[in-house]
């Protein structure tokens, strides 16, 4: 029984003292300093750094895309940065030859041009910068935040962001997905100086100051069932529906296209066309230049074409507001606030018939074509889709038949849509197409 006795106690003590070392080794490897804690801090820092040094790679490659850029037109790789935005289906990553990658819609072709001096693209392969071909041809407008393009009708001063999927607003401290009705333009006021340096945006929504998408008190039930068979209350939506859908290719793709030349051939019957040589259509109410400028981009394709919105003119406008105005003597005239000598306006010979994409050429330079875009001053008054609280649509910049002092590109003004003036056009833009349900 002595030696049973002993036994016993050893395996007692065997036990306690198995007990405490397990603990003890629990402590090591679970602890707060433990071993497993420490693993995993070590694969953390590990996977820092490899993050770290993936990212200082990447910049390092954007650094040298500059350093030496590929080809401009070729096709190249998505920046990883659009990598889950851009629908290759839809657009070819293209090269500018200054180390920027364009989204160029699928059936479209490189003209010329980079990203800062304006991307030109053609529906016909093989044109030129002088549009030999006769494709239609549109210039790549860049928006590096959609918010200086777009607000929050309710939070008009808060921040819009986008996910690649959905808008944000941070309003009032509470972040939301502003719906098709509450997402507006963010549109400007032109000031006495460089008009757009300090980019002042309409800071209220108020339906009775210029605004879009909206409707006009014009655009009554008659007047619609008339010009676009269609109601008040089906137009306002089809509007809302047009704007959020082309603030939502903007922000994904990060820019939109916009005609390089005034648009012809508008009226009904005839085949749009945004091609140099051409005169544009005037003599046109609003209603019908909205209806036919969709149909530059043909059924199926991958891009959206409309009349220009207010907010993407304004954009245009703010992309162009440190050009300065060389054929001037004044001190800081800028392009924007003052055209004269930039576009084809009352007193300039040459271009008798007001074709788009005629050269004006002072001291052998053209200077009616800034960022590749013919006639943005001058040569016809443009409509756009932004409208006013009354009866009237916007009109901007100037035409043959005033200096360009009176109406520079900046010019704002306002006039029935059922009007019709023979100096009176307008401008197309494209989007690319977003994936349904998007």
């Amino acid at each position: 029984m002595k030696n049973k006795g002993i036994t016993l106690v050893a395996l007692v003590v065997t036990i306690v003292i198995m007990l405490i070392l397990a603990g003890v080794t629990l402590r090591l490897a679970l602890g707060e300093n433990g071993l497993f804690n420490i693993s995993k801090q070590s694969v953390e820092k590990y996977e820092e750094s490899v993050q770290n040094e993936e990212e200082e790679l990447d910049e390092l490659l954007e650094e040298l895309k500059h350093i030496m850029p590929e080809e401009a037109g070729k096709e190249v790789e998505v920046p990883k940065a659009e990598k889950d935005k851009w629908d290759l289906t839809k657009v070819t990553p293209t090269a500018d030859g200054k180390g920027n990658t364009i989204p160029v819609p699928k059936n479209f072709y490189y003209v010329g041009g980079d990203k800062d001096s304006g991307f030109v693209i053609s529906s016909v392969s093989g044109d030129d910068l002088n549009n030999s071909k006769k494709g239609n041809e549109f210039v790549w407008v860049p928006v590096k935040v959609i918010n200086d393009m777009v607000m929050c009708k309710e939070h008009t001063t808060a921040t819009i962001t986008f996910d690649g999927v959905n808008f944000s607003c941070d309003g009032n401290g509470h972040p939301h997905t502003p719906n098709k009705e509450y997402l507006v333009g963010q549109l400007y006021t032109p000031t006495t100086d460089n008009g757009f340096t300090a980019g002042i945006p309409y800071t209220e929504y108020n339906e009775n100051i210029i605004r879009e998408p909206g409707l006009t008190t014009v655009d009554t039930d008659e007047n619609l069932s008339n010009f676009l068979q269609t109601t008040s209350n089906e137009f306002l939506q089809e509007l809302q529906e047009e704007f959020y859908k082309m603030a939502k290719s903007v922000a994904k793709y990060g820019g939109f296209y916009i005609g390089r030349y005034e648009t012809s051939g508008l009226n009904d019957g005839e085949e749009p066309k945004v091609q140099s040589g051409l005169v544009p259509t005037g003599n046109i109410n609003w209603y019908t230049i909205y209806k036919n400028s969709k149909k530059i981009a043909q059924e199926g394709s991958n891009v959206t074409s409309s009349m220009i919105w207010g907010s993407q003119w304004d954009y245009v406008l703010n992309w162009m507001q440190d050009i300065e105005n060389p054929t001037l003597t004044e001190e800081k005239k800028y392009y924007i606030m003052d055209s004269r000598g930039m576009g084809w306006y009352y007193g300039e010979t040459g271009n008798n018939e007001h074709k788009t994409g005629i050269d004006l050429i002072k001291d052998g330079k053209v200077t009616n074509k800034e960022k590749n875009i013919y006639d943005f001053a001058g040569n016809f008054e443009e409509l756009n889709m932004a409208c006013s609280g009354g009866t009237v649509r916007a009109l901007r910049g100037g035409s043959y038949k005033l200096e360009g002092n009176v109406r520079p590109a900046c010019n704002l003004r306002l006039v029935r849509p059922d009007a019709i003036y023979e100096w009176v056009s307008s401008r197309v833009t494209l989007c690319i197409n977003l994936n349904p349900g998007e």
